[in-house]
């Protein structure tokens, strides 16, 4: 015989009273059903960069760190390009460029006016119209 639920019933989600975990079947059957429902998703065409198909991409800190976060962020894609960089030290901008270009030849375009130095550089750099900033700093002096 079959029973009303009352206001005092636990509601029921998926087969199952809310409150009570889930058996490890239950959870591989929703993760699985997940993933199928995201395979079946094309999120390549939906996600693309600012208007036409170039990711400009800037960089905060040019030592070693930063250098090779943007020659690993360009090769990642042909079509990002380095537009922006800024350090504290106008010497590494300097020095970083000239490495980044041999390494990536065509990817590194940074004008004189996008490379920003001092300790609020960053700023400058985010008004810049980049569209994804690489962050390479050493953690105790993160000044944004």
């Amino acid at each position: 015989m079959l029973r009303e639920a009352t206001h005092d019933d636990p509601p029921r989600l998926g087969g199952r009273r809310a409150g009570v975990p889930a058996s490890r079947r239950q959870f591989l059957e929703a993760a699985s059903r997940l993933a199928a429902v995201a395979a079946c998703l094309d999120i390549g065409r939906a996600a693309h960069a600012s208007g036409d198909d170039i990711l400009k991409v800037g960089l905060i800190g040019c030592g070693g760190r930063g250098t090779g976060a943007a020659v690993n962020a360009l090769s990642a894609d042909a079509r990002a390009r380095l537009v922006a960089v800024a350090d504290a030290f106008p010497w590494r901008i300097e020095e970083s460029l000239p490495r980044l270009s041999a390494e990536k030849p065509g990817q590194v375009s940074v004008d004189a006016d996008h490379r920003f130095a001092g300790l609020q550089s960053y700023r400058p750099l985010l008004e810049s119209g980049v569209d994804v900033v690489l962050i390479a700093v050493p953690g105790a002096t993160r000044f944004y």
